[in-house]
């Protein structure tokens, strides 16, 4: 396993290209909702739809502009190999092929999920499914994990977005805040709320309310 190694000097260069990337491809980065409350004694555990190339810039980008948690993101253990400046930023490795690997990645989110210094990223359908409702399907990685780790689960959705610009814009939805033992004991009514919360309204009069983070 590859083991995450923060770096501020890493981080902060991501962070100026991170922004100039989103501006660069998207319109505007729009909140339909309001970002949840977060509880300062508890554990964070994010669980993002899986849709695009793109999913990992749009979470890492919100976070920045809302929280001063250290991130947290599992990888492919060839990908974090052949793109090893990931691993400071928090990006650890996983290999679906050995067990071993398995219960030792699995463990170390356990343990800094279990921390509130930190968020962790766990992407629920495991692979890229497109944004398709009758194609979503969930894995019970997630369930595994919350049954060991008390932390707030946060279900978020993002969506590129075509309208009457050259660029397109980016839109992200919150579902339900949940507790890590609701999800356990629940994990049918949680798996219908994250596929509920996919299904982002697109339209003018619902972007032209929304919040705009590239402003922030």
């Amino acid at each position: 396993m590859i083991y995450p190694k923060h770096n501020i000097f890493a981080e902060s260069v991501y962070k100026i290209y991170l922004n100039h990337l989103l501006r660069k491809n998207f319109s505007r980065f729009l909140l339909i909702n309001d970002f949840p409350m977060l509880c300062e004694k508890k554990g964070l555990i994010i669980t993002p739809n899986h849709f695009s190339w793109w999913d990992g810039f749009f979470i890492n980008y919100l976070m920045t502009m809302f929280s001063k948690r250290k991130a947290y993101l599992m990888m492919l253990e060839e990908q974090l190999v052949k793109y090893p400046f990931f691993k400071y930023l928090g990006v650890y490795s996983v290999n679906p092929a050995s067990l071993s690997s398995v219960k030792q990645s699995l463990a170390f989110a356990e343990k800094i999920s279990s921390d509130p210094a930190n968020y962790l990223v766990f992407y629920p359908q495991g692979d890229i499914q497109p944004n398709k409702f009758e194609e979503v399907s969930l894995k019970n990685g997630l369930k595994f994990l919350t049954e060991k780790v008390a932390a707030e689960i946060m279900i978020v959705s993002f969506e590129i977005s075509y309208g009457n610009t050259k660029k397109p814009d980016v839109l992200c939805r919150f579902g339900d805040m949940m507790s890590s033992d609701f999800v356990s004991g629940n994990y049918d009514e949680y798996k219908n709320k994250f596929i509920s919360n996919m299904n982002i309204p697109e339209n003018e009069f619902i972007k032209k309310k929304a919040l705009n983070i590239f402003d922030k």
